[in-house]
């Protein structure tokens, strides 16, 4: 007698079951390895893993989000050299945060969400969208994937933060044009990085070594002791 798929709820009842492995919360790659799940990629759709696991419902995540995803990081990439060294910087971060705590469980999340973004700019073009850009960075800082606009938290605190903003969700975009400067008087404008996240917690990049040593001494202390990390 052929085998049932294992499907989206039995991920789901994984999760739920064992909201611990050593100590440390369980996630989604944890729960698809432990049932051999082999369907669509599964995202949260109710509840968390932090605080409301016992709600929580999967759901598949539409090839649609993600390529509308990739669009949106497109509206603002980094802007030069330095921004795309501070970019493999932080992902070799991520990386390392997830070596020690297990895959998945550290993430990059924007600080200015992708999602706002497209919306603020849906239906501008290039000439218009630059000029929103500059003002959204004037009071707020670097946006869209520009390394000042990183943080690396856990993924349940990602995931919790997304449910909690009500952001509209990433409207369907075009390959975005090329967008230039605004300029200012003649004199081509470009905002300042921040030096530090909206709370006040951001560290700097030299720093980025020093942070480490914490999260390595409290890898077996659970997830959420280690520090986030707020990228300038």
């Amino acid at each position: 007698m052929p085998r049932t798929p294992v499907t989206a709820r039995d991920v789901t009842k994984w999760l739920k079951d064992n909201p611990t492995i050593n100590g440390k919360p369980t996630r989604i790659p944890d729960a698809v390895q432990a049932t051999g799940y082999k369907g669509p990629t599964l995202k949260i759709k109710d509840g968390n893993l932090s605080t409301n696991r016992s709600k929580i419902r999967l759901a598949k995540r539409g090839d649609n989000g993600d390529y509308n995803r990739a669009k949106a990081r497109k509206i603002r990439p980094a802007i030069n050299a330095e921004e795309r060294r501070q970019q493999r910087r932080l992902r070799d971060q991520r990386a390392k945060l997830n070596k020690i705590h297990g895959r998945g469980s550290y993430v990059i999340d924007h600080v200015y969400s992708l999602a706002q973004l497209a919306n603020d700019v849906a239906g501008q073009g290039p000439r218009l969208r630059g000029i929103t850009i500059a003002a959204i960075e004037a009071e707020h800082g670097p946006v869209g994937d520009r390394p000042g606009n990183y943080e690396i938290v856990p993924n349940g605190v990602n995931e919790q933060r997304r449910q909690q903003a009500n952001i509209p969700p990433i409207p369907k975009l075009n390959a975005p044009d090329k967008i230039t400067t605004p300029k200012r008087g003649g004199v081509r404008f470009r905002p300042q990085i921040q030096t530090s996240g909206p709370t006040g917690m951001g560290i700097s990049l030299s720093s980025l070594s020093d942070a480490l040593a914490p999260v390595s001494r409290s890898a077996d202390t659970g997830l959420l002791d280690a520090p986030h990390i707020f990228l300038p």
